[in-house]
């Protein structure tokens, strides 16, 4: 699958708005290393885990606040 092809900012040679390339943009550049394929992915799995640790507790306590009554 080529890197650009859903999110073209992660494929360096994609042509931007200016005519020049993401690869050769001065603000893309200083957001490489959150704009990459490895971020990208991890960010989303770590979210993922937040998201589904927060329903668990959240969940657990409305049970326990249940019972309580």
């Amino acid at each position: 699958m080529k890197p650009g092809l859903i999110w073209p900012w992660m494929d360096k040679a994609n042509i931007i708005h200016g005519g020049h390339t993401v690869g050769a943009d001065p603000l893309y550049l200083k957001k490489e290393g959150f704009l990459n394929l490895k971020m990208f992915t991890g960010m989303t799995v770590a979210f993922f885990l937040i998201w589904t640790w927060l329903s668990a507790r959240l969940r657990r306590a409305s049970f326990s606040q249940d019972v309580r009554r």
